[in-house]
């Protein structure tokens, strides 16, 4: 019975112990699998959680609940809130961004100018000419900027930048570093490198935290005219 059942157990854990298994162990010469089953209502009702449905923790977020997209949401990024708790943080955390992205744009011009401006250089393309576009085309962007991005994760933080005007010092930020990438004189010259130079890695990441926080914007102002609407019906009618 319930005796020779647990003796079962024990005995096939010690031979797990003394297995010596390593990565080149064959499956086939592996020791069974224990499973042990706890039935509820059973000799008493079970103290563990029943669980009905197992979540996969990879499982793509797109693919859940509503409640559970924004569980998983939390789980993942909820200690990003520590961000948010005061507006001066969110103003520190954007200023870094733009100081380190204004570096990088400054090291853009100067290059420019020590290479004789945009019409020098030869038939090279300007990011080979400029060893500072080139290094700033190819690098991830900051850490802060990365930060931003998983602070928007939450619907209370970007409620949060908004308030603190972020999408705008994000989009003025966005056009500066557009501008400083963009080469004129392969885009007058008709250039099929032309297109290949009007983003980079900081710029997209810009781009979709403006798209993000811009449709918050615009959610926002939604439900704020289905409320005025509604009241308005109501205060006229009798």
């Amino acid at each position: 019975g319930g005796g020779s059942a647990l003796s079962s157990i024990l005995t096939s854990s010690l031979e797990r112990r003394s297995y010596n298994v390593t990565m080149d162990t064959p499956l086939s010469a592996l020791p069974p699998m224990v499973i042990t089953y706890r039935l509820a209502g059973v000799d008493g009702e079970a103290t563990e959680d029943q669980v009905e449905t197992l979540v996969d923790p990879e499982e793509p977020i797109s693919s859940a609940s509503p409640d559970e997209e924004e569980r998983l949401l939390d789980q993942q990024y909820g200690i990003t809130r520590i961000v948010t708790e005061k507006k001066s943080s969110i103003s520190v955390l954007v200023k870094a961004i733009q100081t380190q992205v204004r570096n990088e744009l400054r090291k853009i011009r100067r290059d420019d100018v020590v290479v004789g401006g945009l019409k020098a250089g030869g038939i090279l393309p300007r990011s080979e000419r400029n060893a500072s576009l080139a290094s700033f085309l190819s690098t991830a962007p900051s850490g802060s900027l990365t930060l931003l991005l998983h602070v928007s994760k939450l619907p209370s933080n970007r409620k949060r930048l908004v308030e603190a005007r972020a999408p705008t010092l994000l989009l003025r930020l966005l056009l500066d570093v557009l501008n400083a990438i963009d080469d004129p004189t392969e885009r007058d010259s008709g250039s099929d490198a032309a297109g290949s130079l009007v983003s980079n890695p900081t710029a997209e990441l810009l781009e979709e935290l403006i798209a993000t926080l811009a449709s918050d914007i615009s959610a926002e102002e939604d439900e704020d005219g289905d409320a005025e609407e509604e009241q308005g019906t109501s205060t006229t009618l009798p």
